[in-house]
């Protein structure tokens, strides 16, 4: 049982993975339009991923589970795939964070530029409003 809960939560976490991949190839291309579904879905798998890991833990608190992982049959059948399985997820843990690092530094840079431009345009509205000529009620009535 054990075993399939974290066979589950690499499942998730690789799609995790999977998803920030293909999200950073986007971003680099200053595609942002699925940002709100990106993060959506990440939160979704987040989720997935807390419950796993709350049923990991109350399953590894229990009495009898600690009383398996004791048993000859677990240390020689079970242990080995489970040492595997978290080696496994913390690598896929380091990589989704290494592209996270890569996503957040995309979004600030593509924000900066943002940012740049809304002054721009701010500096040159007013430039522009300065250059107005005003008309008064009364030139309009000489030139009449």
């Amino acid at each position: 049982m054990i075993l399939d809960l974290f066979k589950k939560k690499k499942h998730f976490l690789s799609e995790f993975a999977q998803l920030g991949s293909v999200e950073l190839k986007r971003f680099q291309n200053h595609d942002f339009s699925h940002l709100e579904s990106f993060y959506n879905s990440r939160e979704s798998l987040l989720e997935l991923i807390k419950y796993i890991d709350q049923k990991i833990e109350d399953m590894e608190t229990s009495e009898d589970f600690k009383k398996e992982q004791r048993s000859q049959r677990f240390i020689e059948n079970k242990a080995p795939h489970l040492d595997l399985l978290k080696v496994e997820m913390k690598v896929l843990t380091q990589e989704i964070l290494k592209k996270d690092l890569e996503i957040l530094s995309l979004i600030d840079r593509e924000k900066s530029l943002l940012i740049k431009d809304i002054q721009s345009v701010r500096k040159n509205k007013k430039h522009v409003s300065s250059y107005k000529t005003k008309v008064g009620s009364h030139q309009i009535d000489e030139e009449a």
